[in-house]
């Protein structure tokens, strides 16, 4: 596992954890700094963001699904090549159209800040957050300040076919319980319904039912996150149903399937920070009751306050 004590900074966890839920209130929310940019008007593949300073730090907190639009880009999971400095990698395409798009936005800021830099989020913004960081830490421009630049992700979906270990040092991911959307793939989609597929054969009409009948619930919740989930997936599913089948098919296909790099799994057993840390590669995304709420951006705040150094 690489080193991860310069990122077990949990002052900064905490700060990052709370930023991440602010940016899905707004400005006025963020309260013990100075905001120096903010984008809040959003789009598809721009969630919006803040630039906040807090005691020579600058927090770029990446907002996360809140709207339709937000969910147009974690929906648009394929695959593509993409090119950060030396490495080629495959990415989910939606999440790298919304960090490339932040970061052509504020890579002035990296260049003319002299402090350090925590880049966070969650659910999308996590997603982007991780991906931005990767950009930034390969960028030659920022050769000088790769040593002040790290990353929080709070409930990341998978982003990346491979992280290298310069990268891993710099980011650590966050999964509280059972929170479905860190492993919400169609590796992962394909792997929890095909338990409960008779006879293991994905038939589109059987596949189509099941998953409205598991969206049903979403449609009648008073968040945000879970209406707005319900209209795109339900609109998504011939798509979805598409694709599920067509990698029961050929499993080896998609390589975007699962978190990598540093991982704290939030799951209520662990005391201390570093006694969270799990090894990498660890499958997450096992249906359970509480797989959805388990995803709410304050139910991590509430257990990152919870441990100790």
């Amino acid at each position: 596992m690489p080193d991860t004590s310069p990122l077990l900074n949990l002052t900064l966890i905490n700060l990052a954890a709370q930023f991440a839920r602010n940016a899905y209130h707004g400005e006025n929310t963020f309260k013990g700094g100075k905001m120096l940019l903010k984008s809040s008007k959003a789009g598809v593949f721009k969630p919006g963001y803040y630039i906040y300073e807090v005691n020579n730090t600058l927090f770029i907190t990446i907002r996360g699904s809140s709207s339709v639009a937000d969910w147009d880009a974690n929906l648009d999971y394929k695959e593509i090549h993409a090119e950060f400095g030396k490495y080629k990698v495959n990415v989910h395409r939606g999440f790298y159209r919304a960090a490339e798009s932040i970061y052509n936005e504020i890579k002035p800021v990296f260049l003319n800040y002299n402090g350090n830099f925590v880049v966070c989020g969650h659910s999308l913004g996590a997603s982007a957050a991780t991906l931005l960081t990767f950009r930034a830490l390969t960028d030659p421009d920022l050769k000088k300040k790769y040593n002040r630049i790290r990353c929080y992700a709070f409930a990341p979906a998978p982003t990346t076919s491979m992280m290298p270990k310069e990268i891993q040092n710099k980011i650590l991911s966050f999964v509280y319980n059972n929170d479905i959307v860190p492993n919400l793939s169609i590796a992962s989609l394909h792997r929890m319904i095909k338990q409960f597929v008779p006879g293991g054969k994905m038939k589109p009409f059987f596949l189509k039912f099941g998953i409205r009948s598991a969206l049903k619930s979403f449609s009648k919740k008073k968040n945000p996150f879970s209406r707005n989930m319900y209209k795109v997936l339900d609109r998504s599913i011939s798509f979805l149903v598409r694709d599920i089948i067509k990698y029961d098919k050929k499993q080896s296909k998609l390589t975007v399937t699962k978190l990598l790099g540093n991982i704290v799994h939030l799951d209520g057993k662990a005391t201390t920070l570093k006694d969270a840390l799990i090894k990498p590669g660890k499958v997450f995304g096992e249906l359970a009751p509480s797989s959805v709420t388990d995803h709410y951006p304050h139910k991590y705040v509430r257990a990152l306050r919870a441990l100790t150094a």
